[in-house]
């Protein structure tokens, strides 16, 4: 700013003293405010611009997939090689990443197999959906005008959602005793479709939110897990679970790291019952594991 107000009584002093000894007096002064007009249309028009193509900070939404399957690990039992799990899990209304009201039910089916019940390797997939239903309520970069106008028309509007999850995870257990513990690594798949995701879709392609452009996507997953073993009662389990959600618009370049928390007691029968505490609230979930 500063250099600004010396600029501009710098230009005019030189176009009235040596400009007008040469003669050229009225072709500066034309170029000048020539000048002038260009520089200050190119400013309205990069503002414009930035307006118009989404250039400044807006929401971000991810679809409901995008989220960690509620998938918590169970101890294998004994020299078994395979362990079965079908669960059902329910997620408690809550507020999460520019929404509220959100609250979902589903299930899935998982398959964990142990190459050899002497070494800790194994190798896991599991497949489930849920259905739910949340309001969109945006909570971060709500200021440009283009973001009011579209999330007005969706808030306090209740929109249902289809998600399906898919899970590929390779891991490591240890311990035999008392105490147990491990990590998974492995990659998550998710489809989702509804209401819900068709308003989140378009949200991005008008440039009022920041996420992925199609219903799909793919996400790094890790956990590691420690187990205590209570003898005929059973065991407690506490699992930390990270999701990489590379999902998002590359041109965002955004890096959203998801955290859950899980904590779980299986039962000596196999039933397993246990509490998930992620970004967008808490999961409770009830199962069954099959050990062979």
């Amino acid at each position: 700013m500063f250099g600004r107000l010396i600029q501009m009584p710098m230009a005019l002093y030189f176009i009235n003293h040596f400009a007008y000894k040469k003669k050229i007096h009225f072709f500066l002064w034309a170029f000048y405010g020539v000048f002038m007009k260009l520089k200050i249309s190119s400013l309205v028009a990069l503002a414009s611009i930035s307006l118009l193509c989404g250039c400044l900070s807006s929401p971000r939404v991810l679809t409901q997939g995008g989220a960690s399957m509620v998938e918590p690990h169970i101890p294998k039992a004994n020299d078994a090689k395979q362990v079965i799990g079908v669960q059902l899990a329910g997620h408690l209304p809550s507020e999460g990443m520019n929404m509220e009201q959100n609250y979902s039910i589903g299930g899935n089916v998982s398959y964990r197999y142990h190459i050899d019940p002497s070494l800790p390797f194994f190798i896991s997939a599991a497949v489930g959906g849920f259905y739910g239903e949340a309001e969109f309520a945006c909570q971060e970069d709500c200021d440009s005008r283009l973001v009011k106008t579209a999330w007005s028309a969706l808030e306090d509007k209740s929109m249902d959602y289809f998600s399906f999850q898919q899970r590929l995870r390779a891991g490591v257990e240890f311990g035999k005793g008392v105490v147990l513990g491990g990590l998974a690594l492995g990659v998550q798949f998710n489809e989702n479709f509804g209401d819900w995701e068709d308003a989140r879709q378009n949200l991005v392609e008008i440039n009022a939110a920041r996420g992925n452009e199609d219903s799909w996507g793919v996400n790094f997953h890790w956990n590691v897990f420690l187990g205590f073993r209570l003898g005929s009662y059973g065991t407690i389990m506490l699992e930390d679970g990270m999701i990489y959600a590379f999902e998002l618009d590359a041109d965002d370049k955004i890096d959203m790291f998801l955290h859950t928390l899980y904590v779980t007691y299986v039962h000596p029968t196999g039933f397993f019952g246990g509490v998930a505490k992620g970004e967008d609230g808490l999961s409770l979930s009830v199962g069954k594991t099959f050990a062979f």
